[in-house]
Parts: structure tokens; C-alpha cells; sequence
């Protein structure tokens, strides 16, 4: 990450962190971001570092500069001594010329807590997270680049092409760690922007004023719809996107999918057409989640650029030429259409056929590319057929097979969640940040629970040592004690307090997250941001009893 900094232009580095601090081994200010400086005019170059900041986490007894180093992959939140002002971020290093960048933004609670510092929200750096993540989605082809550079200039040297390789592979390790070090760091407050939203969505409102709460909604909506695709082609790139094999009913599936389309489509006078041939098995076995993924991309891009007319869902079943079974999907839509010469590019990351069209619906040019990169993961194949004027067919096939039918019921749906039910529950919060505490009680006592709310892990196991809960939210990364390890103590607690249902609140659900968390003993986890139906369908489920 040092030498991706060095490379930028001191302007261009400005844009991108414009809270950043620069210092050498003497922990001594080399250079600052406008904004930090803007925050803090009493910073000067050549200053000590720890004179104008104190560290408040990680806790460290002697901070100097290889102590940070070797602590070099935790958040570190510091506050400045004279304004008080809280800074979070991560300390990244460069070795030629020896220096440590603190890469980091205001950590506040209210925006007017920044007005105050004589900061704007030209300033502050939310605004440039797509372009922080996108920067860092460069920095392994940027590596590998200078890897092939340094191998052909030393021929056939074979040990140092491997250092070369080792150097790619631990830049790719940071800019993953980092990448999910930033979906929990903006998760987080998306759960609180979210979860309030849809709290007062569901209030009575004045039509003025639900009309700003419903574009505060889409808006934080579009911007994780965002974040989610740019971090799944960083895990799809860096061979870290787990897939599953599960059995599920396929037809339920598809009407699930299609039927998040059905306001959309209504309002554009659009008829939406679901058909699957009846040699389609009932149940198969592959990863719900991808191939709901896949659909949901295909038919977001088929209804967009569809100003009216028809989309069809089909699935149907086909032999390749090895006589192997396949299913075969397709969307097939009466839309603008696309260009044979721009065919061929629809499926590459970050690429727009119709820019005209994408600047007035929206959408990152990745859709395409993460359903290729997933179609292929799952063994299949994805492709397009399209004519200027008269719409696209996007296909895609995947390897068929079959689950028992038996393991399915009449219909294979499940109930649906409902956010007005009540539930006569007692429920223990254990959440560090104020305001996603605060958004939890909210939602938790809408749902007709009484809450406690505990700041870290180990005040969650005294408080289930000290009384009854029916269940427990548990924050993952929490200060003192964090959500895995106060699992584990509540579960070595004496019955029947060892045996509460726990549910774990985290940013970020991979298959390690989920074995870490199955193996702490928790039941169930919750995905930030929260909504109502989620949180009602948990505890309907944990809380029955």
C-alpha cells in the first residue's frame, strides 16, 4: 500500500484520504490531508506525532514506530488532544523511504459535530468511498504488472520471480483485509441510516416528509447495492468467494426473485412472465444465494432498459455435447437491445454499453461481470443474444443436479416474516456503537420486546449470569471483549443461562465468519443493516418458546 502511495501524484493522494497523516520512524509529521489540517491548524510538519494525538485504541503501553507496525492490522482511534476531535482509521507502511501513512476519517455521531470543527461535507471522506475501494481494487493488477516487469528484466532468475510473486500475493492479502476492514466500517453506519429510515417509513408521516425519508432509503439502498457488488468482484478477483451445494426448491426460488421486480415493472407498464418447462425438477441442488444473485443482476438490467413491453423468466432443461444435463435460464426482455460490437464487452467488469441510459438508471457495470465470474464458478456457462431496438436474451446454464423432491414440501416456500407481530420477549443487546444500540432498541421495541442494551461483550455475560433473557444480539467486533469470545463464556455459564439463543450482528457473512460463529455457539446471525422482517423472522424463530 506505501509504494501504491508514493506512486500518486500529491494532489491526486490529497482527493483520495483528505484525513491523513504521513510520519517518520521518529514518529515525526511529514505531510497532512487539507481536511486533517482544516480540523487542526495547530498541526506543523516536523512536529511529533503523539504530541497533538493521543491513541485510544488499540490500547498500547509504549507506542513507537515498529510497536505500531506489529499493530498494523487493527482500526486504530485516536483523538486529536487540542479539539478533541476523534479520528479512525488504519496505519499502512512503506519501507523505501521508511514511513507510516494514518489513513483515517472523522469518527463522529452527528454531522454538526464536524460543523463545528469548521469541516463541510466537502471534506469528509463517506463521499469517496466508492473511489478509496475502487483505488484499491487496482492495487493487485498494479503488482502483478511490476512482478512480470521485474521477472523479464532478470530473465530466468527463479528466485527472484518468486520473491516477486510473494511480493503480489501479500499486496492482494492487504487490499482484501482492508477491503473487509471498509464493508464493516461503512456497513456499520449504513445500519443505522437504514434501520431509522425504515422505522419511520413505517410511521404516519406528512407526504413532505416521507418523501424525504424514502429517497434518504433509496439512497442508502443504492449506495450498499453498491459496496456489495464492488466487494464481491474483490473476493471473485482474489479467489475468495466461497460457493455452496445446498438443496432448494427452484421454483420458489424463481418467484421470489421475480416478484421483487413486480413494483418496478408495474410502474413501467411492464408485464412480467415467469415459465419453467415441467421437466424441471422440483427440487436441485446448487448455491440459492449465487443463482439468486445471477437472476436478480439479469433481470434488474432486463427491466431497467425496458421502457415498456414484456421480461420473460424462463428455465427449461438441455443436454450438452457431452450428453450432460444442464439447466438453462433465460431473460428475455423487449428493451433497447445492444450492438453486436458491444456484445462482446457487456460481460467485463466496470464496462456501460448505454451511458446515456446508465446516467439516468443508475448501476456500476458490474452486475455483468460478477454474474459471469459466479456462472463460471458454479461449473456453467453465461452468454447473450441481442438486436438494436428489439431487446436481449441473457442466458446462462448450470450443471444439473437433482435433490430428493421429498425433502420439499407441497410448495417448498416458507412463511414470510411479518414486521407487525408482536413479540412478548425479553432481549439483551450487546452492540459498541450508540447509535446501531440505539436502532436495535427501536426496531426490538416496535416488535413489542422489552431490551436491555450492554456496550461490550464482557458486560453481556454478566448480564446473562445475572437474569433470564428469551435471546441475545451479539456485535462480532466489540472493544474489551468481543462477540466469539463472550459467546463462548456465556455458553461455559450453569444452566439454564449457558443455553440462551444468541444471534450474532455482523457486517459481513463469509463461510469463516459463519463457522466461527457455529463454533462460539451462536444459533443464527443477523446481516447489517437490519431490517424489520429479518429481525421479526429471527424471533419468531429463537423465541417461540
Amino acid at each position: 500500500m506505501g509504494e501504491f502511495a508514493h506512486a500518486l501524484e500529491p494532489g491526486a493522494f490529497a482527493a483520495v484520504f483528505p484525513f491523513h497523516v504521513v510520519f517518520d520512524p521518529g514518529l515525526r509529521i511529514r505531510q497532512l490531508g487539507p481536511s486533517i489540517v482544516k480540523a487542526c491548524p495547530e498541526l506543523a510538519l516536523g512536529a511529533s506525532w503523539l504530541s497533538h494525538f493521543e491513541i485510544l485504541r488499540p490500547t498500547m503501553s509504549e507506542p513507537g514506530f515498529e510497536q505500531l507496525r506489529e499493530r498494523r492490522r487493527a482500526v486504530f482511534l485516536v483523538r486529536h488532544r487540542s479539539t478533541g476531535l476523534t479520528l479512525r482509521g488504519q496505519i499502512v507502511f512503506s519501507d523505501s523511504p521508511a514511513v507510516a501513512f494514518f489513513l483515517c476519517s472523522p469518527h463522529v455521531t452527528d454531522l454538526s459535530e464536524l460543523g463545528a470543527l469548521g469541516v463541510g461535507l466537502n471534506d469528509y471522506p463517506l463521499h469517496d468511498a466508492s473511489a478509496d475501494l475502487l483505488f484499491l481494487l487496482r492495487s493487485r493488477d498494479v503488482a502483478m504488472a511490476e512482478a512480470k516487469a521485474f521477472a523479464a528484466r532478470l530473465q530466468q532468475q527463479s528466485v527472484d520471480l518468486a520473491r516477486a510473486k510473494h511480493a503480489a500475493e501479500t499486496a492482494n492479502h492487504a487490499k482484501s483485509q482492508f477491503l473487509a476492514t471498509m464493508s464493516h466500517e461503512i456497513r456499520t453506519p449504513l445500519n443505522g441510516i437504514l434501520g431509522t429510515t425504515e422505522l419511520l417509513l413505517r410511521a404516519e408521516l406528512p407526504a413532505s416528509q416521507r418523501e424525504c425519508v424514502e429517497i434518504i432509503s433509496a439512497s442508502g439502498k443504492t449506495l450498499m447495492a453498491l459496496i456489495g457488488d464492488i466487494l464481491d468482484f474483490s473476493k471473485i478477483e482474489a479467489g475468495m468467494m466461497p460457493i455452496e451445494a445446498r438443496r432448494f426448491e427452484l421454483r420458489s426460488l424463481l418467484r421470489e426473485v421475480v416478484s421483487m421486480f413486480g413494483p418496478a415493472a408495474q410502474r413501467q407498464a411492464i408485464e412480467l412472465r415467469c415459465r419453467v418447462a415441467e421437466d424441471v425438477p422440483v427440487g436441485v441442488v446448487a448455491d440459492p444465494g449465487r443463482l439468486r444473485q445471477i437472476l436478480t443482476n439479469l433481470m434488474g438490467n432486463a427491466v431497467k432498459f425496458t421502457e415498456a413491453g414484456t421480461v420473460d423468466v424462463r428455465v427449461a432443461l438441455r443436454l450438452t455435447s457431452d450428453g450432460d444435463p444442464q439447466l438453462l435460464f433465460e431473460v428475455e426482455d423487449t428493451g433497447v437491445g445492444i450492438a453486436p460490437e458491444q456484445q462482446a464487452r457487456v460481460f467485463d467488469p466496470f464496462v456501460q454499453v448505454d451511458a446515456s441510459t446508465t446516467r439516468r438508471c443508475g448501476g456500476t457495470g458490474l452486475g455483468l461481470g460478477i454474474s459471469k465470474r459466479l456462472t463460471r464458478l458454479m461449473g456453467g456457462e453465461i452468454g447473450v443474444r441481442s438486436e438494436p431496438g428489439e431487446g436481449s436474451c441473457f442466458w446462462f446454464a448450470l450443471p444439473l443436479c437433482i435433490a430428493d423432491s421429498a425433502d420439499f414440501g407441497d410448495s417448498g416456500r416458507e412463511a414470510e416474516p411479518d414486521a407487525d407481530q408482536v413479540f412478548d420477549a425479553s432481549v439483551l443487546v450487546a452492540e459498541d456503537n450508540r447509535i446501531n444500540r440505539r436502532v436495535a432498541e427501536l426496531m426490538l421495541e416496535r416488535l413489542g420486546c422489552a431490551v436491555e442494551l450492554v456496550p461490550d461483550g464482557a458486560a453481556a455475560v454478566a448480564a446473562v449470569a445475572d437474569r433470564r433473557y428469551d435471546l441475545v444480539l451479539m456485535d462480532l467486533e466489540m472493544p474489551s471483549m468481543d462477540g466469539l469470545a463472550a459467546t463462548a463464556a456465556i455458553r461455559a455459564l450453569p444452566e439454564p443461562a449457558a443455553r440462551v439463543p444468541i444471534v450474532a450482528l455482523t457486517a459481513s457473512v463469509t463461510s469463516e465468519i459463519t463457522e466461527s460463529c457455529a463454533q462460539a455457539g451462536m444459533n443464527a446471525h443477523l446481516t447489517k443493516p437490519i431490517s424489520l422482517d429479518a429481525l421479526a423472522a429471527v424471533l419468531g424463530e429463537w423465541t417461540a418458546d
